[in-house]
């Protein structure tokens, strides 16, 4: 197993307790650092402070996940998914309007997500994704 040092980091920036137990677990058992976030104003001092490789982030919470988005895109260049349960269409508009994201449906499951995350990380910065268990 890799050490925490050499594992991506992931936040994850969700309302939903739920979510943010069983998709950081899922994510964790696949050799992932995850650092959930339940407040998306909050997300932004975590990523002064952990620098994630990549953050995930829901679009309807207080405070808007795409508000959020619109700031990372000025300040960051981390890449963003967009995982939440809006209409597709909506998803997939946001993630065009920003410089730097995609969107998975949270209706589409972890696997679905965690096969995004792999992929934008290898073709952002060329990290290689640990290999988790199938």
């Amino acid at each position: 197993m890799t050490s925490a040092a050499t594992r991506p980091t992931l936040l994850l920036v969700d309302d939903s307790t739920e979510v943010l137990e069983q998709a950081s677990a899922y994510l964790e058992h696949q050799g992932y650092r995850v650092v959930c976030v339940a407040d998306a104003f909050d997300a932004l001092a975590v990523m002064r402070e952990q620098k994630p490789h990549l953050v995930i982030l829901d679009i309807q919470m207080p405070f808007e996940g795409d508000a959020v988005a619109r700031l990372l895109d000025r300040f960051h260049s981390t890449p963003l998914i967009y995982y939440s349960a809006v209409d597709d269409s909506v998803g997939e508009a946001l993630a065009r309007k920003s410089k730097n994201a995609s969107f998975v449906p949270k209706g589409t499951g972890l696997r679905a997500l965690a096969r995004e995350i792999a992929g934008r990380l290898i073709a952002e910065a060329e990290i290689i994704p640990p290999r988790g268990p199938s």
